[in-house]
């Protein structure tokens, strides 16, 4: 199967695989439905093209990412913003060699007014489904109406809507029950899949990259697969992960499976129709029904004897996918306090993780103490339930420059060697980056030569603005926005601060000790896990501009402590959270310790 930007072999073979899988696709067809335009959203060679134009029953082809545009009439576009440039050619449906959920309405809308009346795709389940495009239109319209009535009363009162209520509960354990009665699917050994909703910037998608890539150079057999990815703002670390580790999205699951000659597929589809699944699925709430279905057919199709999952909302596709799947082993990994802390919660949540706790495959992990106790709270589950593994950076990629602080200074253009006091977070409520505003604007009252430096992106960026130019800031604070060169901005830094009211175990407290870079931060989830209080840095109980003030005003004005903060700092980072520690930890769990291909 083909990972994320790796070509396929364009050769005879390869060509003729696929125009022998889209033939059978295209037999499947209604003659009253033919000629069709396929539509390949997946990348072709030129000579796949040529090969798919010779089927009698194709009349033109839409092509994305194509190697050259002299094709002839036949062939269309695909453009990069999914615009179809249709081909002057006469069909009467289109057959699209990808998932159903890919296409745009709009333009099935464009196709219907040149003549084509009928849609070919494949389903959730991996199985194509021919229909009528006014039928499909209209069943995507009342898809639409009915998230909107569910957004709506979500918004008005977090009512029943989506609840998961005991009734489905008990049908769905009892459709879980009856598929782990069949024989086991086959997995590959000591094959680790890891799963994220996205490579996104943000501190558990740094932490995937760096347990992917420390997994791989041990050399494990390790592959991610990202259920969201394939816009800008999500992609954030895929150029970083993809030349170590395979990433799999679901548009190449849906390629691989129309380029498919591989019986293990056969068995994955064959599973996929079996009747307990869909009882399963159909206990759901609509929004979660076809990405556990389409990420259960993954597992089963890539056979991984290993899952680990990131975050809430993957930990719940993707396990009960895995439950599906027959996966021997899965790793739920919560990376901050429970959910109900957060806007994303949902009311079915504790149900189906109390539904996945009662399977012995599954273990809950988070990687701070306090987030620990914060699921077991939630949950009502004892903390001895819940794992802990703290994070791990690789040191290696952290190692100080001699004139990162001037050369990031200058780019700032701050002059001079006086105080800069920074930040890196998330513009989100749970980062509160209003009271690090407010924080910055006590510290400038009492220190007006101190210089602030604040890098993020996110929904209050606008609200950042505006409090700072409210607070008089606008002369000596920047908003550089997000950057890829954090060890840097954390070299030119006096002091780092933090004012989450949320935090798992905050990577950016331990990548600043690191280097050197004494911290401050609010006694938020496991930000006090990662450093010596009163040593590396401070923990400030009392949520207020002026008490942590205070303590940066500490900091800046003890240049002698300082220096020793900047000693010791490095030491407990690589003594507490080196990447070699977490891996061991980690493969513990997989049950692969001291294990290597």
């Amino acid at each position: 199967m083909k990972p994320h930007r790796r070509q396929a072999l364009v050769n005879d073979a390869a060509i003729a695989s696929l125009q022998q899988q889209v033939a059978r696709v295209v037999d499947r067809i209604s003659p009253r439905r033919l000629p069709v335009l396929l539509v390949l959203p997946f990348r072709t060679s030129s000579q796949e093209l040529h090969g798919l134009l010779e089927l009698p029953a194709v009349a033109g082809c839409l092509a994305s990412d194509i190697d050259t545009a002299d094709l002839g009439p036949r062939v269309g576009m695909i453009q990069p913003d999914g615009e179809w440039r249709l081909p002057d050619v006469s069909a009467r449906s289109v057959c699209f060699l990808g998932w159903s959920r890919m296409i745009r309405p709009r333009r099935l809308f464009e196709a219907m007014q040149h003549g084509m009346r009928a849609i070919t795709a494949m389903d959730a389940s991996g199985h194509w489904r021919t229909q009528g495009v006014p039928a499909w239109y209209l069943a995507y319209l009342q898809s639409r109406w009915s998230q909107f009535k569910v957004a709506r009363q979500i918004d008005r009162s977090r009512s029943q809507v989506m609840r998961w209520p005991r009734a489905r509960y008990e049908v769905a354990k009892k459709a879980v029950e009856g598929l782990r009665s069949l024989p086991a699917p086959e997995v590959e050994p000591g094959r680790i899949m890891l799963v994220t909703g996205s490579l996104g910037a943000g501190g558990a998608e740094r932490q995937l990259l760096n347990t992917a890539i420390g997994l791989v150079r041990e050399g494990h057999d390790a592959t991610v697969m990202c259920l969201n990815c394939g816009f800008g703002a999500l992609d954030f670390y895929l150029d970083q992960l993809h030349p170590h580790v395979p990433v799999y999205t679901f548009g190449e699951l849906g390629e691989s499976l129309v380029r498919a000659q591989d019986m293990r597929f056969d068995a994955a589809l064959q599973r996929m129709r079996d009747p307990r699944l869909h009882e399963f699925i159909r206990t759901l709430p609509l929004m979660l029904q076809e990405p556990v279905m389409i990420t259960t057919l993954a597992f089963l199709m890539l056979r991984p004897a290993v899952v680990h999952l990131w975050q809430d909302a993957t930990n719940i596709i993707g396990g009960l996918a895995g439950l599906l799947a027959g996966v021997p082993r899965l790793i739920l990994a919560g990376r901050n306090a429970a959910p109900h802390h957060f806007f994303y919660y949902q009311r079915y949540m504790p149900p189906m993780y109390q539904l996945l706790l009662e399977y012995p495959e599954v273990t809950l992990i988070n990687n701070s103490h306090a987030g620990a106790a914060s699921y077991a709270e939630w949950l009502q589950i004892p903390k001895s339930r819940i794992r802990v593994v703290h994070n791990g950076i690789d040191t290696s990629v952290f190692e100080k420059s001699a004139d990162a602080r001037r050369r990031n200074r200058e780019n700032w253009g701050i002059a001079g060697d006086g105080p800069v006091v920074g930040g890196v977070l998330r513009f989100s409520p749970e980062k509160d980056p209003l009271l690090w505003l407010q924080t910055a604007a006590c510290v400038h009252d009492q220190r007006p030569d101190c210089r602030f430096v604040l890098f993020g992106e996110g929904d209050l960026l606008a609200e950042v603005q505006a409090q700072v130019t409210l607070l008089g800031l606008d002369r000596v604070l920047l908003l550089p926005g997000i950057t890829r060169d954090v060890a840097g901005a954390l070299q030119a830094f006096d002091l780092l601060l933090l004012t989450s009211t949320q935090e798992g175990l905050p990577n950016v407290l331990i990548e600043a000790q690191l280097l050197g870079c004494p911290v401050v931060t609010t006694n938020a989830g496991g930000a006090g896990e990662t450093l010596l209080d009163g040593e590396t840095g401070f923990v400030v109980d009392e949520r207020s501009p002026q008490a942590l003030g205070q303590y940066c005003c500490r900091v800046l004005a003890d240049q002698a402590w300082r220096l020793a903060a900047s000693a010791k700092g490095p030491l407990h980072i690589e003594q507490h959270f080196g990447l070699a520690r977490m891996l061991d930890d980690t493969c513990r769990l997989y049950g692969m310790a001291g294990e290597t291909a």
